[in-house]
């Protein structure tokens, strides 16, 4: 794809090309990247990497993700962002899987406020159940779009299934898989003050402390 990619835009450099044409060399390169990110994803999916546990700190890791997202190419300017997070909080899991998932979800978040929104994250500590003394931590996304439609609410997390245009329906498929491969979960509800709002359950690890 990339050598494609790459003979393209010389191509369009090359040479002197009327407006139809101009127009369908767009189409091309914008095909080939459409394809080219469904095969990142489908690879990321079917083969996810080797988890590499180590104890970090969640808070830091997720500035840095969201540091990271801001500064690359699907970014929104008129994305307002919010955070409130617990105190330092360090778990044992894989920070570098940690970051691909909110990435994914992130890049969720600003698809869904195309004309712009606010983007709120936090972390909390969670109880396994209601009498439990073992605490979890929790990651919880909201944004200000237009939340889960009924029909894609219990479909969120199903391989392929996507309401996007050019969606490869992988997204939220990888970042369950991943979770589950971290002894996490995942869920996802409608904000009661509108927009979408996902949670990420994450346990501290065996060694990890607070």
């Amino acid at each position: 794809m990339a050598s494609i990619s790459g003979s393209i835009e010389v191509l369009k450099e090359g040479l002197a090309w009327d407006s139809t044409e101009s127009q369908l060399m767009a189409i091309v390169s914008r095909e080939i990247d459409r394809l080219n990110q469904l095969i990142s994803d489908f690879l990321l999916f079917a083969r996810p990497r080797e988890t590499k546990l180590s104890a970090f700190d969640l808070n830091q890791v997720i500035t840095e993700s969201l540091t990271l997202f801001k500064n690359g190419p699907h970014w929104n300017e008129n994305v307002s962002v919010l955070t409130h997070f617990m105190d330092s909080v360090t778990i044992e899991s894989d920070p570098d899987q940690i970051k691909q998932v909110l990435w994914n979800l992130f890049l969720n978040a600003c698809d869904a406020m195309p004309d712009g929104g606010i983007l709120d994250i936090g972390t909390k500590w969670v109880s396994e159940t209601p009498e439990s003394t073992n605490k979890n931590v929790a990651i919880v996304i909201h944004d200000t779009g237009d939340g889960f439609d009924p029909i894609t609410l219990p479909k969120l997390f199903t391989p392929f299934f996507t309401t996007k245009e050019g969606g490869s329906g992988l997204g939220l498929a990888t970042v369950k898989r991943i979770l589950d491969q971290l002894q996490g979960r995942i869920s996802g509800s409608n904000h009661p003050d509108g927009g979408a709002e996902l949670a990420i359950i994450l346990p501290m690890g065996s060694s990890a402390g607070h």
